[in-house]
């Protein structure tokens, strides 16, 4: 078993995901299946991509740039919904990764949420989360520790656009949305 969820391998819709960074292992991706019940639920099983394509791209990030994260160690946990870690009273948000970076006696805390935004509105608590955490920080009187989120768009920005999104790339990247179609988000995000 450990030799086929090594290798990505598929059965049955299911797919496992083999990352050697995550905390356990395998992930799994699955579409809207009947077939099958997984706890906590699979990658992409509410039928969208985001999930499993942002752990997909995280893991190609890593191999490939091996000179921009020397001395870099890089942890990812899938956060648990409902019962992980969350933040909010009045939406009980739950980013669905939790990404540690560690770098000598520094650590790098960042909740990421991949999720189609174009039913949000533009002052979506989830959109906000970041200037939460900078509030936060200093209470956890900790200096090595930083903490930060990003939203991980699978809506292209065109889409939001067409909406009535007024915003430029630029906006939003400030903002700490970042679009799983542009082919430097993980940069983005990964560099401090």
């Amino acid at each position: 078993m450990e030799k086929k969820f090594k290798q990505d391998e598929s059965a049955n819709g299911l797919k496992f995901v083999y990352f050697d960074r995550h905390l356990y292992q395998p992930l799994l991706r699955l579409k809207k299946a009947d077939h099958l019940k997984i706890d906590p639920p699979a990658l992409d099983e509410g039928g969208g991509e985001g999930e499993g394509k942002f752990i997909e791209d995280l893991k190609s990030y890593v191999r490939e740039n091996p000179q921009q994260l020397r001395g870099k160690k890089i942890f990812v946990l899938r956060n648990l919904p409902h019962r992980g870690i969350g933040f909010f009273d009045t939406t009980s948000f739950y980013p669905d990764f939790i990404i540690w970076i560690k770098e000598g006696k520094k650590q790098r805390i960042i909740f990421v949420d991949p999720k189609g935004i174009h039913h949000f509105g533009p002052n979506h608590p989830k959109l906000n989360l970041h200037n939460r955490l900078k509030e936060i920080q200093p209470k956890l009187k900790k200096p090595n520790v930083s903490l930060d989120s990003f939203i991980v768009s699978t809506t292209s920005i065109e889409s939001l656009t067409s909406q009535g999104w007024n915003r430029s790339a630029e906006e939003w990247t400030t903002n700490h949305v970042l679009f799983q179609e542009s082919e430097d988000y993980l940069q983005q995000m990964l560099s401090e």
